[in-house]
């Protein structure tokens, strides 16, 4: 692997970790917007908030899907690069190696709890 791939695979992990803490972020917004409107709160500005919060929580989701994506990208190309860097004739009678995909960003739990 070379350095710039290393650096675009550092800049991707912090991509996730960010998102993956936006998503924490997210469930405790929305445990609070709960817990007021069982206090009373006026519904309608509260349900503006939690409708407003879904919908970030579905772009997040659609976000980390995209990433799973790139990252299985990514991987295809390290493959690729590899099996690229082999001399001709071995390149002649081989394939670029298979990539098995073990994603490194869990899948997202519901937050309608």
């Amino acid at each position: 692997m070379n350095v710039l791939a290393a650096v675009k695979t550092i800049s991707f992990a912090a991509d996730v970790a960010r998102t993956l803490e936006l998503q924490k972020h997210l469930r405790s917004l929305v445990g609070l917007i709960r817990a007021r409107k069982q206090k009373g709160k006026p519904k309608s500005e509260l349900d503006l908030l939690d409708e407003e919060i879904q919908v970030i929580g579905e772009t997040v989701a659609i976000l980390v899907e995209q990433m799973k994506t790139l990252e299985h990208i990514q991987l295809r190309l390290a493959a690729f690069e590899e099996w690229s860097s082999l001399p001709w004739w071995k390149r002649m009678f081989s394939k670029p190696r298979a990539v098995t995909v073990v994603s490194s960003v869990p899948a997202l739990q519901s937050s309608n709890s």
